[in-house]
């Protein structure tokens, strides 16, 4: 019992932090760009949160998808070429 009050917690942070970010992200992106005139330091920031964006949204909906079948989550990690 002890064990799966620990998972459940664990999952409900897990969850709370997903959807903010899913959430805040996609509108920090929305007044950000980056294109040829940007600084290289500001199109790699924005290269990295847009990735990370798309990872989370996948993290987000696979925990909205499981429900209370905590054991069958898992979540892959996308290299900056997408695979």
């Amino acid at each position: 019992m002890g064990d799966r009050t620990l998972i459940k917690f664990h999952a409900e942070m897990v969850e709370a932090v997903l959807e903010s970010l899913s959430e805040g992200l996609p509108e920090l992106l929305s007044g950000m760009t980056a294109d040829e005139n940007s600084a290289e330091k500001d199109q790699e920031l924005f290269s990295v949160l847009s990735r990370a964006s798309a990872q989370i949204e996948d993290a987000f909906q696979e925990f909205l998808d499981v429900g209370d079948d905590l054991h069958s989550i898992s979540v892959n990690a996308r290299k900056e070429d997408g695979t």
